[in-house]
């Protein structure tokens, strides 16, 4: 998952608690790298 500066990971960490919950608005694709990097995240 790429972020600039102006993107906190704390974003990405909602989206996550969303779509564990009853959201369900990522495609596939999208899901699984987000749970990817949410198992190891990354920083640039």
């Amino acid at each position: 998952m790429v972020k600039s500066k102006l993107v906190s990971p704390y974003s990405a960490q909602t989206v996550y608690k969303d779509i564990t919950g009853d959201f369900a608005y990522l495609p596939q694709r999208d899901e699984a790298v987000l749970r990817d990097w949410i198992a190891n995240p990354y920083y640039l």
